[in-house]
């Protein structure tokens, strides 16, 4: 009888003719049937990457997941006013604040510094926000919104930037906190526990119960509360600035009658029974140290929640608002009217837009359709936060494997250019990701440095605090130089304005308008301090010196000439009557002692003497009256007073009151 048939040898062969039939299947290229693409079957693609792989013209549009739009419709980006009357960017006159002449407009370059690139047609929208960082955030709160996807999730990127503005600007806390999220364990800025909440995400819009489909803010949550619902809130030491801030926003819809029960620190406890509407309303909590905050709800039927906003009254404050899986077009569905709302409270300084990295692969090439969403996405945005300086944050290096090494998937340089593309168009800020990353080939690096997952895709606290700070380093010189120019132009305008004063006071000289006055005390006046008087070989002689310039005479001034023996004089530029701090004999300079043509000092002031019957001290320190025809005539010691017997000499001179203006 024969033995089992051993069937070892038809198994191997089973199993090499099915390995080498899927090595003949992966040099099938991709290609469409239709509407429909079959993609190349590379079972190779760990080591081997071919030519078509990277190269496939796929459009976009047929990789992007937009089921969740199916069921909405976005409001007209050009039809969007509220309830107040006010539209977007587009439709407010005088939108940017500023003069004609408009903010100073950064100009940084150098090594190492990645732009932020402002298309705006005027560069004022980015000038605004570097006037806000320099002038402003001393005495308010400068806000940054960063909406994004999976690569900010837990706060990545935007700890290390807020950490690093709140250092160099001042502020404190973490910003904003969702009342409840599954992510909240993630998160390593705040200690957030929750109990009792539903969640409603926007990229699930399906699976969320129609009386909340409209109520999405752009966080891309909402949390609905079950009765006796709690939040809870701790700061912590994660990063500097974090652990206490001294306020506390809470913000919902309270459509019924819920009643918020809030403990600050676990020792003050207040209850809030806010009014019932279907308006986004805010608890506001001031306190100098807040580092614990919890939240405890009843009679929850109709509540809405969005969350808490844990930040300084002064300083920067930045804003997570990242949603797993969104390319962007989610935010379509949010509510116009929501975001307005919050954007009243909020008044955003800067809406920074992170996404593409769900809306890429690496069969893309063409992201023409892409573009197009992006472009309605930013539209939008400037729309529901219209003083808001937009800025698309482009998506960063992203590996793909090519003959077993981690190089830049093509489809990261396409995307660069659709998201440039897409800001030029919108007329709002680019900055590119990539370039701050290091380029081409950058990811890997971040992954042997353990900055990034090794799925050459996502990064980690360390790569974001690296972005963080390209970001922060163009902030910081943008901000710096902007302060050199205003500095600059104020110089300038000092200049300005003393010229002017010269020219004046000089054309009021040489009409004889100022002699009914106090001649020094106007001088003064006039030209800021620039003139002043005195008498020289002891005639009666007023002079008006410059501190840079020569006198020189202008004779014959409304009833002066020769017979009255009295000369004006004006700065000239190519000589000076007083240099470094010392005067010529006879010539007062401003807050120096009188010099007498002997040499002399008298520091007796002559601000008070007049034309008119005035008073000069002579070199021996004795008050001389100023007489008709150049004598002179003693006069009490109170200097500044002449005597009516000068005064009436002076008026025959032709020195009187009809001789000024």
């Amino acid at each position: 009888m024969p033995g089992p048939k051993d069937y070892t040898r038809s198994g191997f062969y089973i199993t090499s003719l099915v390995i080498i039939l899927l090595l003949c299947v992966s040099f099938i290229p991709s290609f469409r049937v239709g509407n429909v693409v079959v993609k190349r079957a590379n079972i190779l693609s760990d080591v081997v990457t071919f030519q078509d792989e990277r190269l496939v013209p796929v459009s976009d549009m047929d990789l992007l997941d937009t089921s969740f739009l199916d069921d909405f419709k976005p409001v007209p980006v050009q039809e969007v006013v509220d309830a107040t009357g006010v539209t977007g960017p587009e439709g407010i006159p005088g939108e940017d604040g500023t003069d004609a002449e408009g903010l100073s407009v950064p100009c940084v370059e150098g090594p190492g510094i990645v732009p932020i690139t402002d298309y705006s047609p005027d560069e004022q929208m980015m000038a605004r926000f570097y006037h806000a960082l320099a002038y402003e955030a001393d005495e308010r709160t400068v806000r940054i919104a960063v909406l994004g996807d999976s690569f900010i999730e837990a706060d990545i990127i935007t700890a290390d930037m807020r950490e690093q503005l709140q250092m160099a600007y001042g502020g404190s806390g973490v910003g904003f906190v969702p009342f409840s999220t599954p992510l909240s364990k993630y998160r390593g800025t705040v200690t957030h526990n929750h109990e009792g909440w539903t969640d409603y995400n926007l990229i699930k819009r399906k699976s969320v119960p129609e009386e909340y489909k409209e109520w999405f803010f752009v966080s891309g949550m909402l949390s609905i509360p079950g009765e006796n619902a709690s939040a809870e809130y701790k700061g912590v030491q994660f990063r500097r600035r974090i652990e206490k801030t001294n306020t506390a926003s809470l913000f919902f819809v309270n459509r019924k009658h819920t009643v918020l029960e809030v403990t600050v620190n676990g020792d003050e406890r207040r209850n809030y029974a806010p009014d019932s509407g279907e308006q986004v309303q805010r608890i506001f909590i001031g306190r100098p140290d807040i580092s614990e905050l919890r939240i405890n709800l009843s009679h929850t039927a109709g509540f809405i929640g969005y969350g808490a906003v844990l930040e300084d009254s002064v300083g920067v404050s930045v804003h997570n608002f990242s949603v797993r899986s969104n390319s962007g077009l989610a935010l379509l569905g949010t509510d116009y009217r929501i975001n307005r709302e919050f954007d009243e409270y909020m008044n955003y300084d800067m809406v920074i837009l992170q996404y593409g990295l769900n809306a890429m692969s690496a069969d893309v090439t063409d992201y023409g359709y892409y573009q197009k969403q992006l472009v309605k996405i930013i539209n939008y945005i400037k729309q529901c936060f219209p003083g808001s300086a937009v800025v698309v944050m482009s998506v960063g290096d992203r590996s793909t494997m090519q003959n077993g090494t981690a190089v830049t998937m093509p489809a990261v340089k396409a995307m660069l250019k659709t998201q440039e593309r897409a800001a030029e168009e919108c007329g709002v800020g680019f900055w590119n990701t990539y370039e701050a990353m290091g380029g081409d080939n950058s990811m890997p690096k971040f992954v042997e440095r353990h900055w990034a997952a090794k799925d050459y895709t996502h990064i980690g606290y360390p790569g974001g605090k690296y972005i963080a700070e390209q970001f922060v380093k163009f902030i910081n010189a943008a901000v710096e130089n902007v302060r050199e120019q205003d500095a600059e132009k104020a110089r300038r305008a000092e200049q300005l304005r003393r010229e002017e004063e010269k020219r004046r006071a000089a054309t009021l000289l040489g009409r004889g308008t100022l002699l009914d006055d106090s001649l020094s005390d106007r001088l003064r006046e006039v030209s800021g301090g620039a003139f002043s008087f005195g008498t020289a070989d002891g005639k009666s002689d007023v002079e008006a010196v410059a501190s840079d310039g020569a006198e020189e005479p202008i004779m014959g001034a409304s009833g002066l000439g020769d017979d009255a023996g009295t000369e004006f004089s004006v700065p000239t530029a190519d000589a000076g009557a007083v240099r470094n701090g010392s005067a010529a004999p006879g010539v007062r300079k401003e807050g120096m002692p009188f010099v007498s043509p002997d040499g002399n000092s008298n520091s007796q002031p002559v601000s008070a003497a007049r034309v008119q019957g005035g008073e000069v001290p002579d070199a021996g320190g004795n008050a001389v009256s100023l007489a008709a025809g150049g004598e002179t005539a003693a006069a009490s010691s109170d200097v500044g007073r002449g005597t009516e017997e000068s005064a009436e000499e002076g008026a025959e001179t032709g020195l009187t009151d009809a001789a000024a203006e």
